[in-house]
């Protein structure tokens, strides 16, 4: 397939070698092609990537470098976290290739700290820049949606739960909370190890997902204290009025009525404001917890798809549930709610 859109850019540099391990160290990235250059054989081209995205700095070498990238001109380069700037930096100052010290500019820019290569041009170091949520929201207002953008919660409110959407500033607590084993070996597509960075990517894509009508994807935060304590969502097919539901709840807060507390807030959602017609979920057999969350929020079970899923080199069989509007409504009204109230 033809590369479309922006694919690199392109530095001179003294040592191929040499670049190579200051990227490798500052930059997590790592050499994806090299060849000799067809200029001069003598020296060499290379291709360097984080493996995030189908982008590459392109270091080829040359005699000297007479115009390096900066001092304004420069790669950036984003961290996990402060930590991670701050680590960085103190390696920086010790090597003496830190041009500027860290700080806290405010607004879409984050924290930041500008380093110098070997060869003098510029890296930046930055957390909390907003490029990706920029470029994302800018995505949902031109892409054609799949179907109407689902409501905003309001938020949605349960006895003990607040049910919102996910901010960045959130992404350090998804890590540590889904980072549990646990939490990865009782759902499809939670991953494991969860890696730095991977929560801020996660939740970067609620927003176009929610606007192309292919997800909503909720924050569950306690009312008491407003800890961060899981996540539930439903996976959007609208032109068939369906949706899979999935959450995980982190594991000190396990056996304490929060999944089937969430789990039946947001399937009155689905039917109440986004007019649904029916919920399913799946879960492992060695999870039977989770078919009695399923059970006690109206759902009944379907059956059985053998080996359905792949999970860690072993095939999963997964027990399906599901539940259709008018046998929601009807449980409701038994329980004195009348259909169709927020």
């Amino acid at each position: 397939m033809a590369d479309l859109g922006l694919t690199h850019v392109a530095l001179p540099v003294t040592s191929l070698d040499r670049s190579i391990a200051f990227y490798a160290k500052y930059a997590k990235m790592t050499v994806v092609h090299r060849r000799p250059l067809a200029s001069d054989p003598g020296l060499d081209i290379a291709w360097l990537s984080d493996r995030t995205r189908p982008f590459v700095v392109v270091l080829a070498e040359a005699a000297s470098v007479d115009r390096p990238l900066g001092p304004f001109a420069h790669l950036g380069v984003a961290c996990a976290d402060r930590d991670e700037v701050d680590r960085l930096c103190d390696l920086a100052r010790l090597e003496r290739c830190l041009r500027e010290e860290p700080r806290e500019t405010g607004g879409p820019a984050g924290y930041l700290a500008m380093l110098s290569d070997p060869d003098g041009h510029t890296l930046e170091l930055s957390f909390g820049q907003e490029v990706g949520y920029a470029v994302e929201a800018a995505v949902a207002e031109t892409d054609e949606p799949a179907g109407p953008e689902p409501p905003a919660p309001v938020p949605i409110r349960t006895e003990r739960l607040l049910l919102r959407w996910f901010v960045p500033g959130d992404a350090a607590e998804v890590r540590r909370l889904a980072g549990d084993r646990e939490i990865a070996a009782n759902t499809t597509h939670v991953p494991h190890p969860y890696e730095r960075g991977m929560a801020e990517e996660w939740i970067g894509s609620h927003a176009a997902r929610r606007a192309r009508g292919e997800a909503v994807v909720f924050a569950i935060e306690l009312v008491e204290g407003g800890d961060l304590i899981g996540a539930i969502g439903l996976e959007l097919a609208l032109a068939d009025r369906r949706a899979e539901i999935g959450y995980w709840i982190g594991r000190p807060l396990w056996g304490q009525g929060y999944a089937t507390e969430a789990a039946f807030a947001v399937t009155r959602y689905a039917f109440d404001e986004l007019d649904l017609n029916r919920i399913h979920a799946g879960h492992f057999p060695r999870n039977p917890a989770s078919g009695r969350v399923l059970e006690k929020i109206g759902m009944r079970p379907e059956g059985c798809r053998r080996q359905h899923v792949l999970k860690w080199d072993r095939f999963e069989d997964l027990i399906e549930y599901a539940v259709l509007r008018e046998e929601f409504e009807w449980r409701e009204r038994r329980r004195g709610r009348p259909a169709g109230c927020g």
